[in-house]
């Protein structure tokens, strides 16, 4: 519980891919526990219940201190490398125990240990005193939102996690032992589902990133020709404004106050324009200083007035630091069909506009 409340203190989530990947590793090493270890572990224990639970609290309580390992380590802030590594110890630990007792091994490791076991009460210790050491701060610092990554080690855990169901299965038939039908098919097609959806945000995040402004999060060149040529292709949008925004005097900003600043303003540039729009209308950035907006069913008089209160509302200062900063746009207007009656044609004309 507690390093789930670390990964949460680090700031909300946009998008619960860190709470899928946890759910799909976590249900597949549990799978793996249940067949191996949990589930023999109440069998053996005796009849004592209270025995049972102590006896079934141990491979248990490890598969939920995976999981929390692996939610902490999806979590953006400190301590990232270092939980990957505890929860791949912990999961390593657990499918060891589960392949020696499995294969009825000279246990190797002891599956079962006691309440008082010397090696557990050293490792209480150290759980404890890297609990009061001051980097544990870091854990529960807030973190900006990191930029989701796709790379091969994901794409092989998935794999793998699909792959424990069937595994167990084809070993068990193997050994003649009994087959673990029912928990074996009802978490397998958890995690069939879970991969699923989690592969379904995949495509979507690459989508998103292919159109989408790597600094501002807007919308880039190649969505507003996506967009744009959608709409002026259905006869109903009859009517659309194309504007052009460029910042004067921008590069004087980069070179007088460094690239950060820039990039800052750019931001601060895109979000006051959002702030003017309707939802309809569509605000992209171009590249560099350059914005582009297209307006929904409006004309020349709209796209004036719209031209206008951008002006204004981007003539107020912007506080970059311990400086404000003052910035005038140029802006062009064409009109579609009257100047244009596709995209190029239309940026074309509010260039020379602008």
């Amino acid at each position: 519980m507690g390093l789930l409340l670390f990964a949460r203190s680090r700031g909300p989530e946009r998008r619960p891919t860190a709470l899928l990947d946890s759910a799909i590793f976590t249900l597949g090493v549990g799978l793996l526990s249940w067949v191996f270890l949990i589930e023999p572990s109440w069998a053996t224990a005796g009849d004592s219940t209270l025995a049972r639970l102590v006896e079934v609290a141990y491979p248990l309580g490890n598969v939920l201190l995976f999981g929390a390992l692996v939610r902490l380590a999806k979590a953006p802030g400190a301590g990232r490398s270092a939980s990957r590594l505890l929860a791949v110890l912990v999961g390593t630990m657990l499918a060891v125990q589960g392949g020696v007792q499995a294969l009825t091994f000279v246990p190797l490791i002891d599956v079962r240990p006691s309440l008082l076991d010397p090696r557990w009460l050293v490792a209480y210790v150290l759980a404890g005193a890297a609990a009061l050491h001051p980097a544990m701060r870091a854990l529960s610092a807030p973190a900006p939102e990191r930029s989701e990554t796709l790379h091969e080690g994901q794409v092989v855990g998935l794999a793998a996690a699909l792959l424990i169901g069937p595994a167990i299965l084809g070993g068990q038939l193997v050994a003649g032992v009994p087959v673990s039908v029912a928990p074996v098919v009802v978490v397998s097609a958890v995690l069939v589902l879970l991969v699923m959806v989690r592969m379904v945000r995949m495509v979507r995040r690459v989508q998103d990133q292919a159109t989408t402004d790597d600094l501002t999060g807007l919308p880039n060149r190649r969505a507003l020709y996506l967009q744009a040529g959608a709409r002026l292709a259905d006869p109903q949008h009859r009517r659309q404004a194309l504007l052009m925004l460029d910042l004067d005097r921008f590069k004087e900003v980069n070179d007088s106050l460094g690239h950060h600043a820039g990039d800052e303003l750019l931001v601060q540039v895109g979000a006051r324009l959002a702030e003017h729009l309707r939802v309809e209308d569509l605000l992209v950035r171009l590249g560099g200083d350059e914005f582009a907006i297209l307006l929904e069913d409006a004309g020349r008089e709209e796209a004036g007035i719209v031209a206008g209160t951008l002006s204004t509302a981007l003539a107020e200062p912007f506080p970059l630091g311990d400086l404000t900063v003052h910035s005038t746009i140029s802006i062009g207007i064409a009109l579609f069909p009257d100047h244009g009656t596709n995209l190029s044609a239309l940026l074309r004309k509010a260039d020379i506009a602008m």
